[in-house]
């Protein structure tokens, strides 16, 4: 066995609680440590369309700024991950609940021709490069995401330790000295024993 698995031991064990409260913590410090969120919408031959939202707008605010980037109302549309999964509207999940945040690319699909779609003045075209500085630029605020590891401890003294400790510094000299314990810090808790 190598060293990685004392250390375990030594730095603190995997605390036993529910998977419901660890998903609670994690989502509040996803909350907490995504500010901004940049979706990129994938476009035909090779464009893009890129902008920064704030990671508490729900699902469906990503679904009325495209449609108001149109030049005619009742365009069909589809907005999908990579694995061809669509994303729905909803009012009710954030963009960190749909799985979003802090960036994200998403494939606007629509069937009728891209240039006659879209109203270009609210555009403003840049390269690749420039795209990807405004994306630094727009997650500048977010902090990192470390994930909720609960862990306990090593305990120094067990409460037997603790009442033997006592009773031998208010013990007579005759009794002798409390009895020792080896030095165990490093082991689990049920171990001990």
């Amino acid at each position: 066995m190598n060293n990685d698995h004392f250390n375990f031991f030594r730095k603190g064990q995997r605390a036993f609680v529910p998977k419901s409260f660890i998903d609670a913590k994690n989502h509040q410090r996803k909350l907490d440590a995504y500010k901004n969120t940049v979706i990129r919408f994938l476009l035909p031959d090779n464009k893009a369309i890129q902008a920064c939202f704030y990671s508490q707008e729900s699902v469906s605010s990503i679904h009325d700024f495209i449609e108001s980037l149109f030049s005619k109302q009742n365009i069909k549309y589809d907005l999908c991950f990579f694995l061809k999964e669509k994303l729905q509207r909803d009012n009710f999940k954030n963009l960190i609940d749909g799985g979003l945040a802090p960036k994200s690319n998403l494939i606007l699909s629509i069937k009728e021709n891209v240039e006659q779609v879209f109203d270009e003045s609210h555009f403003r075209h840049v390269t690749f490069e420039d795209a990807n500085a405004l994306n630094v630029e727009w997650l500048a605020p977010n902090s990192k995401y470390e994930p909720y590891n609960p862990t306990v401890g090593p305990e120094n003294q067990t409460s037997q330790n603790k009442r033997s400790a006592a009773a031998s510094s208010s013990s007579d000299d005759n009794n002798g000295p409390a009895p020792q314990r080896r030095n165990v810090d490093g082991m689990p808790k049920w171990l001990k024993r």
